[in-house]
């Protein structure tokens, strides 16, 4: 079962734990499935991390916060880090806690590229249109990108965006769990300009990874001069029916 993907071995135990089901185990529909599977040299794997579980209220809402605003009020877009880079353990914690963004189908198709030479990051961003005055700042950058191989229709033309979208957000909450600031810097960018960055550094990205959008992270300063980004009024974006 090495050879097959995370995605193909979990679909292989759903369907272990569906046919060991009681009313199912018996079956000849049942045995003559095990029977395939084990000529292809899938042995009853493992059963314990697929299909469903019971999970009480209380369990549920242990992660409650009991003053939230704490939390999301205090993350800003930070443009000027303090000189620390953000250690790969640090990094690697975040995307474990990113990992439980939802996605189309449980797919989990996000990637994310880390880059911590400072050469190698200006050279990156000089083809993004939103970092001017504080590149030099920067040394630590994420390319977050999604694997398109994850989509097979046009119907999810536009599910990337949409998945990619929710994986960086809870990524950057993430960090900020964690006392790492970022600031995002979109990848709006035409078709061409995106072909211009991918043949210049082609074996970084792998052709089936489309970008999502760039983020600048790092430690804060011990004093930091930020944007008040004022929000508008709740009543302007919500209607209750």
């Amino acid at each position: 079962m090495e050879s097959i993907s995370f995605h193909e071995k979990k679909a292989i135990e759903v369907l272990y734990k569906f046919i060991y089901l009681e009313e199912n185990i018996e079956t000849d529909n049942s045995k003559e499935i095990i029977k395939q599977l084990v000529l292809l040299g899938f042995e009853k794997p493992d059963l314990t991390n697929v299909g469903s579980i019971d999970i009480s209220r209380q369990e549920i809402l242990k992660g409650s916060l009991a003053e939230p605003e704490l939390f999301f009020y205090t993350r800003f877009s930070v443009r000027e880090f303090s000189n620390e880079k953000v250690e790969n353990e640090k990094i690697t914690k975040a995307l474990k806690l990113s990992l439980k963004t939802p996605s189309a189908c449980n797919r989990q198709p996000w990637y994310v590229y880390s880059i911590s030479e400072k050469d190698k990051i200006k050279e990156y961003l000089r083809f993004q249109s939103g970092n001017k005055g504080f590149t030099d700042k920067i040394n630590n950058l994420l390319i977050i990108c999604i694997d398109q191989k994850a989509f097979n229709s046009a119907n999810e033309r536009y599910q990337h965006h949409i998945d990619g979208g929710m994986y960086a957000m809870s990524l950057i909450y993430s960090l900020h769990s964690i006392g790492i600031a970022s600031c995002c810097l979109n990848w709006s960018q035409s078709g061409f300009n995106d072909y211009k960055f991918r043949r210049k550094f082609g074996s970084i990205i792998k052709g089936q990874h489309s970008i999502i959008m760039f983020l600048a992270i790092g430690y804060p300063k011990e004093n930091n001069k930020l944007c008040i980004s004022p929000r508008g009024n709740i009543e302007n974006f919500i209607e209750f029916n």
